[in-house]
């Protein structure tokens, strides 16, 4: 990493993030994608369709672009944004930990009414293993770009150049603002459960335990709201 990693780095690095993540909801909210979804696939298959596009839509932003500004502008590596094997057995702890209280939690809840207008994100009435699949790996590959972008390259920059707390702040602060279109629900939510991830980062020296939490928070809320709700099932018949 760049020895000139500063309070100016800091807000570049902010930026960058932020800009990132606002051409990704331009270009992955546009009617037309919509449009061109539903002609090419009919609905209900265009739902699926167009959240995969959206996610890797977020891949290219959050991943590849985020990459090559810290490649290009900051000369770091992958290892020092917390791409690494670091602390294995802590990064296992909290992912096993965390993933037995979301799961028991997203269990319990996943009836809930307003829980079930957001999730699954692919409103389509049939899930079998082909769908199943690609939305599982889309959400990885969201997911794996999506933490690089905030416990990676975002938390580790500030946290180099300003110190642990201010670091945490600017993080759980953007990620707060990310999630407004989602609702006053998770938008609140996200300030506790981003300081958290922020913290775990800290601890295990890379972005696996955050990365592997928030996908089983996604995964979870998806298929657990696909059986609480009679318009969605599993179908796992030969086509």
């Amino acid at each position: 990493m760049s020895p000139d990693i500063d309070t100016t780095a800091c807000v570049l690095t902010t930026a960058s993030v932020a800009v990132a993540f606002l051409g990704y909801y331009l270009l992955a909210g546009l009617g037309r994608l919509k449009s061109w979804a539903g002609y090419a696939f009919g609905n209900p298959e265009a739902s699926l369709f167009l959240v995969v596009v959206q996610r890797l839509i977020g891949v290219l932003f959050l991943g590849v672009f985020l990459l090559a500004y810290a490649k290009v502008f900051l000369s770091c590596t992958l290892s020092e944004l917390g791409i690494n094997y670091h602390a294995p057995l802590a990064t296992l702890y909290w992912i096993t930990g965390l993933a037995a209280v979301i799961l028991t939690i997203n269990f319990f809840f996943s009836s809930n009414p307003n829980n079930l207008k957001i999730y699954p994100q692919a409103r389509i009435p049939k899930w079998g293993v082909l769908e199943i699949l690609l939305n599982s790996l889309s959400w990885a590959a969201y997911l794996l770009a999506y933490e690089f972008a905030f416990r990676g390259l975002l938390f580790f920059i500030c946290y180099k150049g300003m110190g642990l707390w201010p670091a945490i702040a600017v993080n759980a602060i953007l990620y707060s603002v990310v999630h407004i279109p989602k609702g006053k629900k998770e938008t609140i939510g996200a300030i506790p459960f981003g300081v958290l991830l922020c913290l775990i980062t800290v601890h295990t020296g890379n972005i696996w335990a955050a990365f592997f939490t928030h996908l089983t928070l996604a995964l979870s809320n998806d298929y657990f709201a696909v059986k609480a709700n009679p318009e969605f099932h599993f179908s796992f018949q030969k086509r």
